[in-house]
């Protein structure tokens, strides 16, 4: 649903595969291993929210926040991330590979590991970022 409110809600391994939820608030939410595949999540804010090894492959998320999230190990295959919001996020180890990024800001995060194969990045900040191999 439009402008769901998920704030500090605990929902591991939640199924939210194909919903519509732009605009959704998922700040500071427990989302370790939920399924967004191919869920309209534009506009959605999950800042500070722990989404360790979730997936969301095939997902919209344009202007999505995920400022100071927890997205380690994250699925984000073929996404659609444009003007997504990853500045200061642990994304570590997260799966960006075919992903639609043009203009996210990855501004000091931490991304040691995360694949980016074959993602479109034209436009992307990642001014201060931490991208050890």
């Amino acid at each position: 649903a439009e402008g769901a409110f998920f704030l500090r809600a605990a929902l591991p391994k939640a199924d939210f595969r194909g919903a519509t939820l732009g605009k959704a608030d998922f700040r500071k939410a427990h989302l370790e291993g939920a399924d967004f595949g191919g869920a309209k999540l534009e506009n959605a804010d999950f800042t500070e929210a722990h989404a360790e090894g979730a997936m969301f492959r095939g997902a919209k998320l344009e202007n999505a926040i995920f400022r100071e999230a927890h997205a380690e190990g994250a699925f984000f295959l073929g996404a659609e991330l444009e003007n997504a919001d990853f500045k200061e996020a642990h994304a570590e180890g997260a799966f960006f590979l075919r992903a639609a990024l043009p203009k996210a800001d990855f501004r000091g995060a931490t991304l040691g590991k995360a694949d980016f194969r074959k993602a479109h990045l034209e436009g992307a900040d990642f001014g201060g970022a931490f991208l050890p191999g």
